[in-house]
């Protein structure tokens, strides 16, 4: 989504299972960037000085380590935004960026914020401005196992014991 906005992005994945193919599918979702974590820990001065941009935002859903490294890109007084933990772990920072970097440090949860009366509006404008940019074909859902309703338990099976998280459970009707 963010490029449709014209962002530039860093896109980090963790370094396990098959890397090359969630490469390519952060790539054609928009990703300028793709890298490891080990891969951009290595060339993360590169990387950067090519944004042409200083990283003012960090976003991490993964917690643990992940939130170690995406704030090491931040720019002076950049922000960092957990709003995921998938790690299973708390996230980890380093005290010298919060002293001399001067890092912010969020949390934020989207059912708070979809779960708060006074964004109602906000949130159908959001809603509307997502179905019109899929109608125009500029943003693109990422690959999904679709499964019908009655086999909803194979598809859970699935994604746990092959590594695919991206399953659908629709109605058979739609099927």
């Amino acid at each position: 989504m963010l490029s449709v906005w014209g962002f530039r992005t860093v896109n980090l994945i963790r370094d396990r299972g098959e890397v090359n193919k969630k490469i390519r599918e952060l790539t054609e979702l928009g990703g300028d960037y793709v890298l490891t974590e080990t891969e951009f820990m290595k060339n993360r001065k590169d990387v950067l000085k090519n944004l042409y941009e200083p990283v003012k935002l960090a976003l991490n859903g993964v917690g643990g380590r992940s939130a170690l490294v995406v704030a090491s890109a931040l720019e002076r007084g950049g922000t960092v935004v957990s709003y995921g933990e998938m790690s299973g772990e708390n996230a980890q920072f380093s005290t010298s960026s919060f002293i001399f970097n001067d890092i912010i440090a969020r949390g934020f949860a989207i059912m708070n914020f979809y779960n708060n009366p006074e964004n109602a509006t906000k949130c159908d404008q959001i809603f509307h401005d997502l179905q019109e940019l899929y109608k125009q074909n500029r943003l693109k859902s990422p690959d999904m196992d679709k499964w019908g309703m009655q086999d909803y338990s194979k598809a859970i099976e699935h994604a746990v014991d092959h590594g695919h998280p991206k399953q659908l459970i629709i109605e058979d009707t739609v099927l």
